[in-house]
């Protein structure tokens, strides 16, 4: 009886288990849908610099007389962007003015400079 018992319990804490499809992959392959498999310039990048360098960043007299227009210009200019967006929130220096970009735009961002910036 006391046999019975346990294999009817183990039956049926094993009968509510389930693996949930979204906590086991989630989108992005456990990178939380953060797209850094062949990073391009034009696909994710200069998106990024579009929407959050290239106001104050791109005009005729550019602040800090930094353009990020062009690749060239976002390539050399790597040490400060990477300085400026891996500041703390908080810090006037933290670029963009806004506030801190996603985790995952300055990862893609990070990666691309590690591959040499490449322009594709």
């Amino acid at each position: 009886m006391r046999y019975f018992l346990f294999a009817s319990l183990v039956l049926l804490v094993q009968a509510c288990y389930y693996d949930n499809e979204q906590d086991l992959y989630p989108a992005g392959g456990g990178n939380g849908g953060c797209d850094t498999l062949n990073l391009s310039y034009q696909t994710h990048i200069l998106p990024i610099m579009s929407s959050k360098c290239q106001s104050c960043h791109g005009s005729v007299s550019p602040s800090g007389n930094l353009s990020l227009m062009t690749h060239a210009q976002i390539k050399e200019a790597e040490l400060k962007v990477r300085d400026r967006i891996n500041r703390p929130s908080g810090d006037p220096l933290l670029m963009p003015t806004s506030g801190k970009l996603p985790s995952c735009q300055i990862r893609q961002l990070e990666l691309w400079y590690n591959q040499g910036a490449p322009n594709n």
